[in-house]
């Protein structure tokens, strides 16, 4: 997973999107899309779950070292 280009993982599942939106694709390519599009997808979520499990600070509480979840904006 280390290898997963998570922008580039964006930016593919926006081409997929634009292609069977379109409307021009024929059915078994546009099957054949979603199919890929589910799979970056899970790759996408896989690289957002780990940097969550990231995000968990690591903070000086008064018993001592705590993970406490980030509270972004």
């Amino acid at each position: 997973m280390n290898d997963f280009d998570f922008e580039g993982g964006l930016r593919r599942l926006d081409e997929i999107t634009q292609q069977i939106e379109g409307g021009d694709t024929p059915l078994a390519q546009s099957l054949e899309l979603y199919k890929e599009g589910i799979a970056v997808a899970t790759d996408c979520a896989a690289v957002l779950n780990g940097i969550e499990a990231e995000i968990m600070i690591l903070q000086q509480g008064e018993g001592g070292i705590v993970l406490a979840p980030f509270k972004g904006d």
